[in-house]
């Protein structure tokens, strides 16, 4: 059994977007911070990427929104887990209300969110975005992408009704009879080993895979640091063929005595 950590996390996020040459109406954006529990007195950090389509209202509201209202749901939810799932459903309802009052109903975004104690990881997930934890020499996916071949609505050319590319969404008002929030929500013990927790939209995913993220994380972060680890990926990312928004953050886990 690992000995409680000392909690200190060094986070870099990276992205590349406005400089491309390709001019895109999305963008993702992150959410990085620490908070505790009150009832509990429970220390965590929360990490979040969202990645609009449609617009980038959503995704916005998602960063500015979502962790004070996971941090509401802490104080009612005897599980981490429910907390998560309560605050994804009422942040995209709150996002339906503000869709509808603006007109944009078109606007939505995929999350994935990291919420990191001295003991676990936890990680809630609507969307193809994605978040991994370096183990080791090991490399745990620790969320599932939702896209649209998992859904079991009506996919055309591998899109929900031939417009959304993702099976699982907030927002997206027009399709919402077809779309949910909610999250797949896992957990996984911290231990001896764990050095990296990597959370990107599908800008990186599409185009590298698990293992070489992780490689290029502990190849760069060894040899220059986390910052370049970081700027590596979206890098990387645009060289492989990436058309897309590339947003990345990098958490340096602190080392867990045996």
């Amino acid at each position: 059994m690992p000995s409680p950590l000392a909690f200190d996390l060094l986070v870099i996020h990276s992205t590349v977007a406005e400089e491309r040459m390709i001019i895109r109406d999305t963008r993702a954006a992150v959410y990085r911070g620490c908070d505790r529990r009150w009832k509990t007195n429970m220390r965590f950090c929360s990490f979040g990427v969202f990645d609009g389509h449609g617009g980038r209202e959503c995704a916005e509201f998602l960063k500015n929104n979502i962790t004070a209202r996971v941090r509401s749901c802490l104080q009612s939810h005897h599980l981490v887990e429910d907390a998560l799932k309560e605050a994804f459903s009422n942040v995209d309802n709150q996002f339906l209300r503000y869709s509808d009052e603006n007109n944009i109903a078109e606007t939505g975004s995929t999350a994935v969110v990291c919420l990191v104690t001295k003991t676990t990881i936890y990680c809630a997930n609507t969307g193809d975005s994605r978040a991994i934890l370096c183990r080791r020499a090991k490399t745990l996916q620790l969320s599932r992408d939702h896209k649209p071949n998992r859904s079991g609505g009506s996919v055309i050319f591998n899109r929900v009704m031939g417009r959304l590319g993702v099976s699982r969404a907030f927002g997206d008002a027009s399709l919402k009879k077809y779309v949910t929030a909610e999250p797949e929500v896992t957990s996984f013990p911290l231990t001896v080993g764990d050095d990296f927790l990597i959370l990107a939209c599908d800008g990186l995913w599409d185009v590298v895979d698990n293992d070489a993220v992780a490689k290029i994380v502990r190849s760069k972060t060894s040899s220059q640091g986390i910052k370049e680890a970081a700027q590596a990926l979206t890098s990387y990312a645009v060289r492989c063929g990436s058309n897309d928004n590339v947003t990345v953050i990098v958490v340096q886990l602190p080392m867990i005595s045996a």
